[in-house]
């Protein structure tokens, strides 16, 4: 049953990360309904108010990912990135040149969100006591953030409702792995 769990979570929880991730689609598929469906489920399956704490993931959902483009700052109508996108970026072309910094700060920058869903889901194994099972999830969740979520990796096509949806595969990977990492920490 527990697999089951996990899988069809995570599963959802991939579909509502890539979908929010589609063109013309709100970013709150992802920043609330996965928030959501793990908390819930932490909820109903920890049984303690102190998952309420999961909630959190909504701010890391809703920090931006972006680096600045590599003419940044120099064409005055290129993306200067997120915040934190920006730091890296920044950071890493005192050492490196354009490109190179530029790949360094995408690794960095989704790490960083890597931490901090890592951070937040501590929780759990201070409730249930199950230290491996959340150290494993989250080797999953950093090695899925920082190698998988920002590469492109082609995309699927999805209708719905006579509209065509663009689903990346990174997208669907990279948060059926957070799910099925989160989902793993909460039923084992």
């Amino acid at each position: 049953m527990n697999l089951l769990i996990i899988l069809a979570g995570g599963l959802l929880c991939g579909f509502l990360g890539a979908f929010a991730g589609s063109q013309g689609t709100s970013k709150n598929w992802r920043r609330m309904g996965i928030t959501l469906i793990l908390t819930v489920s932490a909820l109903l399956i920890v049984k303690s108010w102190w998952c309420l704490i999961i909630l959190s993931m909504f701010g890391v959902f809703s920090l931006g990912h972006g680096v600045p483009d590599d003419d940044f700052p120099e064409n005055l109508y290129s993306d200067s990135g997120s915040r934190i996108g920006f730091f890296w970026t920044m950071l890493f072309r005192r050492y490196f040149n354009r490109a190179k910094a530029h790949f360094f700060a995408d690794v960095a920058m989704r790490g960083t969100k890597g931490v901090l869903f890592s951070i937040i889901l501590v929780i759990l194994p201070v409730l249930k006591g199950n230290w491996i099972v959340y150290l494993l999830a989250v080797v999953a969740i950093l090695l899925s953030e920082m190698i998988i979520s920002w590469r492109g990796i082609g995309y699927k096509l999805i209708t719905i409702k006579n509209q065509v949806y663009v689903l990346c595969n990174s997208d669907i990977i990279n948060y059926t792995i957070l799910g099925c990492a989160v989902l793993s920490v909460i039923t084992l």
